[in-house]
């Protein structure tokens, strides 16, 4: 079963992930996409793609700093599509392979982008997480 939890940033994606990891315990996968897309950083290729595209000042200590980088793509979505294309393949490949592994589980996709993917349309449940402007005022209080 592949199930897809999405929202803004801080809308409990993870939290209600959790939370179903609790109910089901070791028969449920939860997969941070958000993780997923840090992870790939540190693929010799993805390296290389985003060197190519932003220029060797994005590589600090012989790694891709995401500040640097978060400083150019965060600006322009020119930039950000650069990196969407540097990216995204490697994450796809990720993303399957553990749906792959856990085809007898339940597999819940968090991500705040998941509707603008090919995820979004085999999920047997989607989930949209939506927080108030108040409760979203309370927190930062």
């Amino acid at each position: 079963m592949l199930i897809g939890v999405c929202g803004k940033s801080c809308s409990g994606k993870s939290t209600f992930s959790s939370y179903l990891t609790s109910i089901y315990g070791n028969k449920i996968v939860c997969v941070d996409i958000d993780k997923i897309g840090h992870d790939v950083l540190n693929i010799p290729k993805v390296q290389l793609n985003l060197v190519l595209a932003f220029g060797e000042s994005i590589i600090e200590n012989g790694i891709v700093s995401r500040k640097r980088l978060g400083s150019i793509v965060f600006s322009s979505p020119q930039e950000m599509d650069k990196l969407t294309n540097a990216t995204w393949p490697f994450m796809e490949n990720l993303i399957d392979k553990v749906i792959r592994e856990n085809s007898d589980k339940i597999v819940v996709l968090d991500w705040q982008l998941l509707p603008k993917t090919k995820y979004i349309q085999p999920l047997l449940k989607k989930y949209l997480l939506l927080v108030n402007q108040l409760i979203d005022m309370l927190i930062l209080m």
